[in-house]
């Protein structure tokens, strides 16, 4: 339900049309180039679409739910409804179309690390005036997913002072985004069977993020792949709740 469409079939590395197929388990390095070259390469210059609305809107907390590439966000909205108990929670639609669903922003295999740090910087910049409009001055926690992870761990590095929370779930950060600064808190999930985004990335990524200064996290599930269990749902929650009862 959760998974990102792009990460089926990982084991024989499919690739879409132009790429061929990979018949041999690929590195960590290829994996990453495999979870970015799926895309077709149009650019489509809009900014989130409404999506999905769950939970009191005067509730204490505002939280972001950002899903992966593919994805739509009334899929991706059914494993946090148990959040709507404590926040107003917010599943934004991506806004380019991929597929059936909705991507943050196109990821070419071949684009270097500048080029995507540019995409993605984009994107966050269009997705966070619509954030603090919609939060209201409320405390905001951003949680995503593949994608919607990598945009989490881009946030919480550009905002250190107006996120009270970030929590990635099997993503990273380009090395150009840094951090270079104490970043917000993040708590970081990854499954060390990822063929996705490999949990290197993951475990790169939060390194980067510790020696920059900022409070960080990781919970890594063993033998998870690229996936969202009920386990990881379940320490995403207990950290919604500790935050909402700060919040009150």
């Amino acid at each position: 339900m959760t998974e990102d469409p792009s990460s089926r079939r990982v084991d024989v590395a499919l690739l879409v049309g132009r790429v061929g197929v990979w018949t041999v388990r690929p590195t960590p390095r290829l994996l990453l180039l495999l979870f970015a070259g799926c895309a077709s390469t149009a650019e489509v210059p809009a900014g989130p679409g409404p999506g999905v609305s769950l939970g009191p809107p005067d509730a204490p907390l505002f939280v972001v739910a950002l899903h992966g590439r593919g994805d739509t966000p009334e899929n991706f909205a059914r494993p946090w409804r148990a959040l709507s108990a404590t926040a107003e929670v917010w599943v934004p639609r991506a806004p380019q179309p991929r597929g059936p669903g909705w991507q943050g922003f196109d990821w070419p295999v071949t684009a270097p690390q500048a080029d995507v740090s540019r995409r993605l910087t984009a994107e966050t910049a269009r997705l966070w005036p619509e954030v603090l409009r919609r939060a209201r001055g409320r405390p905001v926690v951003v949680l995503g997913f593949s994608q919607g992870a990598v945009l989490s761990y881009a946030l919480a590095a550009q905002h250190p002072d107006a996120l009270a929370l970030a929590l990635p779930i099997a993503g990273l950060l380009p090395e150009p985004l840094g951090p270079t600064a104490a970043a917000a808190p993040v708590v970081a999930l990854h499954g060390t069977a990822d063929r996705v985004i490999d949990v290197a990335f993951g475990r790169d990524t939060v390194a980067r993020f510790r020696q920059a200064g900022g409070p960080v996290t990781l919970h890594e599930f063993p033998g998870v792949g690229h996936t969202l269990t009920p386990q990881m749902q379940q320490v995403v929650l207990d950290a919604v709740q500790k935050l909402a009862a700060r919040s009150r």
